[in-house]
């Protein structure tokens, strides 16, 4: 701890105080010269700690989908998520992170991206026999590319209904698709869910919010990035949810 004090008192002293204050001013600067720079170096460590720059920045607005909020995970492998909606409550939640994989190569031919899309089908089998999903069928899968672009998701489609239980608003059918790559040594994981009665209605938006992400991927960050963007909440250790929050 530095402090300084000076005290004048009485006539007659007025040209101390001058020459004090003068050492005064002299010891504050040299007192910042040495704190910026550790003050600075703080800062930076800081930053990096919170994972530095973003692997993607997304736009607050991906076809009709408006961006609602940001969750930070603790453990730093598993990133954070970014969750969109629609006024009719179609809901899409964007997972990036790298689960502590160094090296990560983009796109989706590597080891890496193969056994995480299958650890993803892993978990909603795993969340059934755990009785929170019911009825959960693979109705297709395969790979994902929009004309004029050159981006591939890994792409899985299930249907489910979700048991249930506290927060659980809907226990019909839902249909829930899942687009997969590697970015930057990150996964990027979507997961859009939707009723089945809705399938139709939603189809055309949830290509267009995967098209528009694809964009960006290949583009870079575009105007009004929603990653650094408030509200946002973090959340304990939790495993990265393949299945998603319950919709």
């Amino acid at each position: 701890m530095i402090g300084f004090r000076i005290s004048c008192l009485g006539e007659g002293q007025w040209r101390n105080c001058l020459v004090a204050e003068s050492n005064l001013f002299a010891q504050i600067v040299a007192t910042m010269r040495t704190l910026l720079p550790l003050l600075l170096s703080l800062t930076l460590m800081q930053f990096s700690a919170h994972g530095g720059e973003p692997p993607i920045h997304l736009s607050k607005t991906l076809g009709n989908l408006e961006f609602v909020e940001r969750t930070n995970y603790e453990r730093k492998e598993l990133g954070y998520s970014l969750r969109y909606q629609t006024k009719d409550l179609l809901k899409a939640d964007v997972y990036i992170y790298d689960l502590g994989i160094r090296n990560l190569p983009d796109g989706i031919q590597s080891p890496e991206i193969r056994k995480e899309m299958q650890n993803i089908k892993g978990v909603l089998r795993e969340v059934e026999k755990l009785g929170k999903y019911k009825n959960v069928k693979e109705l297709g899968r395969g790979e994902r590319k929009f004309e004029n672009l050159n981006t591939r998701f890994l792409w899985t489609r299930f249907s489910y209904e979700q048991s249930a239980g506290e927060g659980v608003a809907f226990t019909g059918l839902r249909i829930s698709e899942t687009f997969l790559l590697a970015h930057r040594g990150h996964f990027l994981k979507v997961r859009i869910t939707t009723k089945h009665e809705d399938w139709a209605k939603h189809g055309p938006q949830i290509d267009q919010f995967i098209r528009e992400i694809a964009q960006q991927v290949e583009k870079g960050e575009p105007d009004g990035a929603a990653n650094g963007s408030q509200p946002s909440r973090s959340k304990p250790n939790e495993p990265l949810p393949a299945a998603g929050p319950g919709r």
